[in-house]
C-alpha cells in the first residue's frame, strides 16, 4: 500500500462522514497494551483516562485520546472553539501538553464524536529531541478547566460507528503500516499541494465532513 493510496483511502472516508474530528489509528497510541497508557494513570485524574481503546473488530470507532500527527478536522471544528492553534505554554516542559489540552477540548465540545479508523495506520519510526514531560498535565488539566468554566470534562468512550458507505473496496486493503516521516522537505511540499488540489476537488463535489 503507498502512501499515496493511504490519503487516497482517508480522503474517501472524510467525503463520506459527517464528524468533527477523524483520525487514522496511530500504532500503539490506543492499544490496551500499550505501557504509555500506564504512564498516564499516575499523572492525570481518574475521570479523563483513556476510555476510547481501540476494539480492532471494528472499522471505525469513537475515541477520547488521539495522536496529534495526523488528524481531519471539519471546518466547524478548525474555526471555533479553539481547539486550534495549539497552546505553547507548556512547551519548554512537555510538548505532548498542547496536544493533550487539545484532547481535553475535544472532548468537551464533541464527545462520542472523535472516530477513528482503524484500518488506516499511521507510524512515525523517528522522533526528534524534544520536551516529552508527563508531570505537567495536572496543571494542563486545571488550565483547561478554568478556561471552559467547568469542573470536569466528560470523555468520549469507545462506540462502533457505522456509516453508509462501502469502506471495504478503499480500507480492509490496507495491511501494511503507512509511513510517512522520510519525506524530503521538496518532495513533500510537491505531495502537500496534490492533496490540497485533491480537497478542493472533493469540496466541489458535494463537502468534505
Amino acid at each position: 500500500m503507498s502512501q499515496k493510496d493511504g490519503f487516497e483511502a482517508f480522503l474517501s472516508l472524510l467525503a463520506s462522514c459527517d464528524y468533527p474530528i477523524i483520525t487514522p489509528k496511530y500504532n500503539m497510541y490506543n492499544a490496551h497494551n500499550n505501557k504509555n497508557n500506564n504512564l498516564l494513570l499516575t499523572r492525570i485524574p481518574e475521570a479523563i483516562r483513556k476510555k476510547g481503546l481501540e476494539n480492532p473488530s471494528w472499522a471505525l470507532q469513537t475515541v477520547d485520546w488521539f495522536d496529534g500527527a495526523f488528524n481531519a478536522y471539519s471546518y466547524e471544528a478548525f474555526f471555533k472553539n479553539n481547539l486550534l492553534p495549539y497552546t505553547e505554554k507548556f512547551d519548554s516542559q512537555s510538548w505532548w501538553a498542547s496536544q493533550f489540552i487539545t484532547i481535553l477540548q475535544a472532548n468537551h465540545y464533541y464527545r462520542n464524536r472523535i472516530v477513528q479508523c482503524n484500518k488506516i495506520v499511521v507510524d512515525n519510526l523517528q522522533h526528534s529531541q524534544y520536551s516529552q514531560g508527563l508531570d505537567i498535565f495536572s496543571e494542563a488539566y486545571r488550565l483547561v478547566l478554568d478556561e471552559l468554566g467547568v469542573s470536569a470534562i466528560e470523555m468520549s468512550i469507545g462506540k462502533e460507528i457505522k456509516i453508509n458507505v462501502n469502506l471495504d473496496i478503499k480500507i480492509n486493503h490496507m495491511k501494511r503500516r503507512w509511513f510517512y516521516y522520510n519525506q524530503t522537505i521538496g518532495s513533500m511540499k510537491d505531495f502537500l499541494n496534490k492533496i490540497k488540489n485533491r480537497i478542493k476537488r472533493v469540496l466541489r463535489n458535494g463537502g468534505l465532513c
